[in-house]
């Protein structure tokens, strides 16, 4: 079997959502968004106004040939059907099928170029642009071995492929991107701290792992790390490195605030004169597949203090649960495959730009058959720490939101294309004040403090996002009922039932 190696040993109790069934129907959102149409067609039509998240009644409109539909402006191949609901202001345009011949194109690169009359031979053609490429000219095929000569005849409708060069003089320089990121590591290091977990003093026996400081007030500090750091200590100490030198800062300075092992989150704090950097969170959700990313901490001990390893993020809805050789941990990682070892457990993870994004917990090092791995480290995620942390200065443990409903985590089980299947929903929950109903596909999550909706594709989605709301929060939901969308009002989220007393 697979180990999987926590630096330095990983609670929150998944939330459960599960019950019985409920019978109040969801209030409807009273937003509107208005729909504006444009074009070539003989009409007036005047703007629509259409209920958040529902279909538009949109109307047919006559020009030159056959009435093709609806485009979004801003983007010509979107056609919005009266099928399809509705969220945000559009423009639309009409569409009409043409009896001319026409040239289209193929840009390569997602962008959109308007289709050409070709009932008269061609002179020119359109030369589009490309951060960081060159337009290298337009090509019959897509193999891009057949170039196109002008004045251009077609007889049919044509496609044309666009080949492009790379062009490095309007990329960034390599030296200064290596300058911007020694700048960073230089204004983001001291940060990160080494933590030794002394458990029997006796016999010297401990750990050793690292910790990001995420707050100070005055001369004291907040550092956050792995549970499994500071597990079972007897004695902690600080190490930190200044003029290449390597510090300590004693037990007594030190306080345990908390640690949560689901979640393999703990706090502690220290006072100190010295003038340490605080990290700077970023929100995961900003986050990207392919971003480069930057961990700092200790691996093997205090000789490699402060090692900086360069990856990138390689998986972000990667969930943990009832692992192997992980313990209670049970929440969502990001996935990256910048070098950790034991010793970088509670290592800041970074951006290029400095952020906090994460902080290293485990790796997995050997697959099934006893094969070495590499590349496949886990850090749990800024908003985790942030809530976490929250919970832990406040009340000394965690304190869990809860929704209420039951699901399959990772399967279709209403044969939906993506969103969380409910079913079934728990008696005196969220869920059911927010009239759920079992069935029903929840497709976004947002609490009063969002900005907008955010898309729930699978329960795990769902269940981080409550997780990273507050008890007493205000929240709603967009679901998917009998082929229609629905936005609920906002209901508080109650207490985890297992947090009670």
């Amino acid at each position: 079997m697979h180990r999987l190696k926590m630096f330095a040993a990983l609670a929150l109790v998944s939330l459960t959502l599960m019950g019985c069934e409920a019978v109040a129907e969801p209030p409807i959102s009273d937003e509107t968004v208005t729909l504006t149409f444009t074009g070539e067609f003989n009409e007036t039509v005047d703007p629509l106004d259409v209920p958040l998240g529902r279909p538009a009644d949109l109307p047919e409109v006559t020009g030159e040939g056959a009435f093709l539909g609806w485009f979004d402006a801003d983007n010509p191949r979107y056609e919005l059907t009266p099928f399809d609901p509705v969220f945000e202001d559009m423009t639309l345009v009409a569409q009409f099928e043409t009896s001319s011949v026409q040239v289209l194109f193929e840009r390569g690169d997602g962008g959109y170029l308007a289709p050409l009359d070709a009932s008269e031979p061609i002179e020119t053609l359109p030369e589009p642009t490309r951060v960081n490429f060159e337009f290298a000219g337009w090509y019959f095929d897509q193999a891009l071995t057949q170039p196109v000569e002008l004045p251009l005849t077609v007889e049919a409708d044509t496609t044309l492929y666009a080949r492009w060069s790379f062009d490095g003089s309007t990329s960034l320089n390599i030296l200064e991107y290596e300058q911007s990121i020694i700048d960073m590591v230089e204004d983001v290091r001291t940060s990160v701290l080494g933590i030794s977990n002394i458990i029997d003093t006796d016999l010297g026996t401990g750990s050793n792992g690292s910790g990001v400081i995420y707050r100070r007030e005055g001369n004291k500090y907040w550092v956050v790390t792995n549970h499994h750091v500071l597990e079972d200590f007897t004695e902690l100490e600080i190490i930190y490195e200044r003029n290449d030198l390597i510090f300590t800062i004693e037990n007594d300075a030190i306080e345990f605030i908390g640690s949560d092992p689901t979640t393999d989150i703990g706090v502690i704090t220290f006072t100190s004169e010295i003038d340490f950097a605080v990290a700077e969170f970023k929100d995961y959700y900003e986050l990207e597949l392919g971003q480069y990313v930057y961990a700092i901490g200790s691996p093997l001990g205090f000789q490699y203090f402060n090692s900086v390893n360069q990856g990138i993020i390689s998986g972000l809805s990667r969930f943990f649960e009832n692992s192997d050789g992980l313990g209670d941990f049970a929440g969502f990682v990001i996935q990256h495959d910048a070098a950790i070892n034991p010793g970088n457990s509670g290592g800041a993870l970074f951006t290029s730009g400095g952020e906090f994004i994460g902080i290293n917990t485990f790796k997995i090092d050997s697959s099934p058959t006893g094969r070495n791995l590499e590349g496949l480290g886990f850090a749990v995620p800024s908003n985790t720490i942030t809530r976490v942390t929250r919970d832990l200065e406040e009340y000394g443990e965690v304190r869990r939101p809860f929704f209420g409903i039951s699901s399959a985590v990772l399967v279709s089980s209403c044969d939906q294309d993506f969103g969380v299947c409910v079913q079934a929903v728990v008696a005196d929950s969220s869920a059911e004040s927010l009239g759920i109903q079992e069935g029903d596909v929840i497709i976004g999550f947002q609490n009063d403090a969002m900005d907008e909706m955010l898309r729930t594709n699978n329960f795990e989605q769902l269940r981080e996002a409550i997780l990273n709301s507050r008890v007493g929060q205000d929240a709603r939901v967009e679901v998917i009922r009998d082929g229609e969308t629905l936005i609920t009002d906002y209901a508080p989220l109650v207490l985890h039932p297992d947090d009670r007393d």
